[in-house]
């Protein structure tokens, strides 16, 4: 097994390698890397299967190689490695599938173990690769097998074309090199008869027999083809749109498209994207690619899709969703100040808003879905609600992560919605007062006529109840952790040295401003330009 170890201290590199008893693990080779760049050059070379990685470097950060990594080899494990607590980082580990992350400085043990999770992840994939050999092993003497092949190997830049016209001529001889051909792609999403309620969910390999129909059908249409599956999901099909290289007659592209739709429209719940017309065995790697990029468009749509041409947008210019922490505010309010109905609508909004923009990351929309899952979890504790205490963040990131479709996240969370409101009642559950009260004050500490007789008409209790539930839970008084709640905001606005005072006494809450420099000095013993100041002394030191 092979690893590779990027830092840009080489102190750290070389005390690792000399601290850790590699052949123990199962590793054979180490190659080290000083940073980012260097570590993605040498990757392209040694072809590792884990790599243990510094976050924070410079030229190129641990991050960034990782995610171009990770597009080389996607079964490679990486490990990440940081003496910095960055939530911004973790979450980037997250959406590269890390391995794990172990902060800085190391302790030896705790890698020791994590390296070994890496190596029995690794040893598993190879396992299962094994077993996937020996089954391709039994059918690779008979043509289908090498049909599929060839299909495959087209999918990729043809670096031996002689290689792949000695098998042409073996299983396909009568598909001409030098036609013109188009891509399709296909997933299959699930059953006709299953129901289309629910989402779709991926089924079994059916490709030898679809194949075969599809092939078939095509021949009878006087139409040669090439078929091969991919990576168990989909159904590669290359079809030969024959030798005249003039303009394609108008129509022919949908009129094949719409077969293509009838055939798989009868059993299955499927995908199509359409690629591009190219010319020659050579240049289908490019018709694929296409078909590619546009299936990636599957995740935000529900099954019986078909993508075809699309107009080429510059990155600057894609109309992406932005998912804002506002959006999870008004989640979290649904949770505690609303029901099921409000939720669900809610987030049937979002959902309906995301499929408009579908040049949104998929990563971006599954970690909102998380954050969501997460704010759940959070409001689920505090109301004691038992059916959720088995559920970990780690379950919760697995369910959203492993979503091959955004109806599969929609689902999950409605679900898991619908469990949480129907444990929720007047007599079990219901969160603290004071929990209430400082979730509210959070939201509205800006507004000027935030008070005791405010937030008493907003939660349906009388002044004096509030004032003594709240002194009860808190130890301290209504009235006291507004201010200390607006100061603390204040303070962390002083931070902007851009920022005035009236404008800071202004956004929490305070429209006189002498009145809020007295409320300032009255908790902190200084003023907000004295705490400014010392702030400022303190980041020169």
């Amino acid at each position: 097994m092979k690893l590779l170890l990027v830092d840009d201290e080489e102190y750290a590199r070389e005390g690792l390698v000399a601290r850790i008893d590699w052949d123990s693990l199962g590793i054979t080779e180490i190659m080290t890397a000083r940073n980012g760049i260097d570590g993605l050059k040498k990757a392209g070379d040694f072809e590792p299967d884990i790599v243990v990685t510094d976050v924070r470097m410079p030229k190129m950060d641990g991050i960034q190689m990782a995610f171009r990594i990770r597009q080389l080899y996607p079964e490679c494990s990486i490990l990440f490695m940081s003496g910095y607590s960055d939530k911004e980082y973790l979450k980037a580990a997250i959406s590269v599938s890390a391995v794990s992350y172990v902060e800085k400085p190391i302790n030896i043990e705790e890698m020791r173990k994590e390296l070994q999770n890496a190596c029995q992840i690794q040893e598993e994939r190879r396992a299962a690769a094994r077993r996937k050999e020996d089954l391709d092993g039994k059918l690779s003497a008979g043509l289908e097998a090498l049909k599929n092949q060839i299909a495959l190997n087209l999918t990729r830049k043809i670096r031996n074309m002689a290689e792949v016209e000695e098998k042409r001529k073996i299983a396909c001889p009568n598909l001409p090199v030098d036609a013109d051909y188009r891509t399709f792609l296909i997933q299959l999403a699930g059953r006709l008869q299953e129901d289309k309620g629910n989402p779709p969910e991926r089924i079994e390999n059916p490709w030898f027999q679809l194949a075969s129909i599809l092939t078939e059908g095509l021949h009878g249409r006087g139409l040669d083809c090439i078929a091969g599956y991919k990576d168990e999901h989909y159904l590669v099909i290359h079809v030969c749109l024959g030798t005249d290289h003039s303009r394609e007659v108008a129509g022919s592209t949908d009129r094949l498209t719409a077969w293509f739709e009838h055939i798989l429209s009868s059993d299955y719940r499927y995908y199509l994207a359409v690629g591009s017309r190219v010319s020659g065995l050579s240049g289908i790697y490019e018709s694929y690619h296409d078909a590619v990029v546009r299936m990636q468009q599957s995740f935000f749509f529900p099954p019986d899709k078909t993508f075809g041409d699309l107009i080429a947008v510059s990155p600057e210019k894609k109309v992406v969703f932005r998912f804002g922490d506002e959006d999870l505010k008004v989640f979290q309010e649904k949770l505690f100040y609303g029901n099921f109905e409000e939720a669900v609508a809610f987030i049937g909004d979002v959902v309906s808003k995301i499929r408009e923009k579908p040049e949104t990351l998929v990563f971006h929309v599954k970690e909102f879905f998380y954050r969501c899952m997460l704010r759940m979890l959070d409001a689920a504790s505090r109301r004691r609600i038992l059916a959720f205490e088995t559920v970990t963040e780690s379950m919760v990131h697995d369910q959203i992560w492993d979503a091959g479709y955004l109806s599969e996240l929609e689902t999950y969370l409605i679900d898991s919605l619908q469990l949480y409101f129907e444990n929720v009642s007047e007599e079990n559950g219901k969160p603290a007062v004071s929990d209430e009260v400082k979730y509210y004050v959070s939201r509205h500490y800006g507004e000027m006529d935030l008070s005791l007789a405010s937030i008493a008409d907003k939660l349906k209790l009388t002044s004096s109840y509030l004032c003594i539930v709240f002194k009860k839970e808190c130890q301290v008084t209504l009235t006291q952790y507004i201010m200390e709640y607006r100061v603390a905001r204040a303070k962390e606005l002083l931070a902007d040295e851009t920022m005035k005072i009236k404008d800071i006494a202004f956004l929490t809450g305070y429209q006189n401003s002498n009145y809020f420099i007295k409320v300032f000095k009255k908790i902190e013993g200084v003023t907000p330009l004295e705490y400014r100041s010392k702030k400022e002394e303190k980041g020169r030191i």
